[in-house]
């Protein structure tokens, strides 16, 4: 399988991406050494090539723009084959959540037919691979605690990215 790699700069750091034909199936959370993110995409995609520029110009783009705190629908094919059929269930169903909202843990059981898998929902999403593109930081618990999140931030980035949708959201709703 032929993949391709891609880094770039954003506000809050830098962000790798990997890519096949079929759409995407790693991208590492922002981080201020290069080093990292090379290392987390090998780790990711072991075969792919390193082409800085090469992919998804729009992702680029919007991922910037994303940081810098503007809505941008960071809508971009998967490739869902990197994920069990329940993990593309569970990931599918939070892919569907909007910008600026949130879902409990419950919620997303609920909505991916799993009725009380809660604990399985959180297990499908600490498989996710692609976060923000598959946006499981805006899964929380059904008391408004943040929940876990699997980026070398944790939680405390889980918390800044919710805050970042929360401000352009706002940002949004005062300009209209």
């Amino acid at each position: 399988m032929n993949t391709v790699n891609d880094m770039f700069m954003t506000d809050r750091g830098w962000i790798g991406v990997a890519a096949n034909h079929r759409g995407l199936i790693g991208l590492v959370m922002p981080d201020p050494d290069p080093a990292a993110v090379r290392e987390r995409l090998a780790e990711l995609d072991p075969y792919g090539v390193l082409r800085e520029g090469g992919l998804y110009p729009t992702l680029r783009s919007e991922m910037i723009a994303f940081f810098q705190g503007a809505r941008v629908p960071l809508d971009f094919p998967v490739d869902w084959a990197v994920f069990t059929p329940f993990q593309a269930r569970v990931l599918r169903t939070v892919q569907q959540i909007p910008f600026g909202e949130t879902r409990s843990y419950r919620q997303v059981a609920e909505l991916a037919g799993c009725g009380r898998g809660y604990r399985a929902v959180g297990g499908a999403l600490r498989s996710n691979r692609i976060p923000l593109i598959i946006p499981c930081h805006r899964v929380i618990a059904h008391d408004g605690a943040p929940g876990g999140f699997t980026s070398p931030r944790g939680v405390s980035e889980k918390l800044f990215l919710l805050e970042l949708e929360k401000r352009g959201f706002r940002q949004e709703r005062s300009n209209n």
